[in-house]
């Protein structure tokens, strides 16, 4: 009887596993659905500023474009992963994906990093690189908008204090419902050409663009907002794809924990079985016993 107690809390141990398993499998997959929302907004603002800067190029092929660098021997990269675990091999793909692609392009003097994620900065010191900022990964579509603010003035001095010539950001992108694979942007130097469709000497439509405020100070601000929707839709692809990974992890934990719930029952079943059958023959073995004293 005493394994029978032991196996019986063992299931309803497991049952209750199950069921905080169902739980975080559907806040996963709720969350991917603002996360992938947040991210297409980003794209539509994103397309928004490139047409402005569009309309301004048209209007001023003159102006110098802007850089944003003052070297070509340093790098900046910002890595996204996660502070919380149960998400499978999220972090560790990144972050091997982001060393694969530094080694074969740059040296690690040349490197300076900044780390969204406790568990991705871990990973990356265990690779041999130094942090110089670590950020808390948002728990909200609405803390999104908060990080990007927060990096943003950070990147800012640490492109004037090391004088960086590139900045590069690596994330991973959900594909499906439950997988992702990692994906990086190069942020910086910031072309035009690059980024715009090639400047035709006339204008796409009947409505000429007009603008009413000094060019220099319009182009500064388009900038920066590119560099914010940059941010923050890979911050927004990140936690999708954190989210995924999520999901494959809880469908991977479920199914694990079905069958050995499964076995548990089983095995409680039988020892049931022969607990009764043990039991109706020390009856049997009894009433023989006293019959032949009779």
């Amino acid at each position: 009887m005493i394994l029978l107690e032991t196996m019986k809390r063992q299931i309803r141990s497991a049952e209750q596993m199950q069921s905080i398993v169902h739980t975080m499998r559907s806040f996963a997959a709720v969350n991917i659905r603002q996360y992938e929302l947040a991210a297409q907004a980003s794209e539509d603002y994103l397309k928004t500023v490139l047409k402005g800067l569009e309309m301004l190029r048209w209007l001023h092929p003159q102006k110098e474009i802007f850089a944003g660098t003052t070297s070509d021997q340093l790098v900046g990269v910002i890595v996204y992963g996660s502070d919380q675990g149960m998400c499978g091999s999220f972090n560790e793909q990144i972050t091997s994906y982001t060393h694969e692609m530094i080694s074969t392009q740059f040296d690690k003097e040349q490197v300076h990093l900044q780390v969204v994620g406790s568990r991705a900065a871990d990973l990356m010191s265990d690779h041999g690189y130094e942090i110089d900022t670590l950020y808390e990964v948002p728990s909200s579509v609405n803390s999104i908008s908060n990080l990007t603010l927060d990096l943003l003035p950070n990147i800012e001095a640490w492109l004037r204090e090391y004088r960086l010539g590139t900045l590069i950001q690596f994330h991973n992108l959900r594909i499906r419902k439950a997988s992702w694979q990692p994906s990086h942007s190069k942020v910086l130097p910031f072309d035009l050409d690059e980024v715009l469709p090639k400047r035709s000497s006339r204008w796409n439509s009947r409505s000429l663009p007009m603008i009413t405020i000094d060019p220099e100070n319009l182009y500064s601000e388009l900038v920066h907002q590119y560099l914010f929707v940059m941010l923050y839709r890979a911050i927004a692809n990140s936690l999708a794809g954190e989210n995924a990974s999520r999901i494959a992890s809880m469908q991977a934990a479920e199914k694990n924990i079905s069958e050995r719930l499964e076995e548990l029952q089983k095995a409680y079943q039988l020892g049931r079985q022969e607990a009764i059958t043990e039991e109706l023959l020390d009856v049997i073995t009894g009433f023989e016993a006293l019959r032949e004293e009779f």
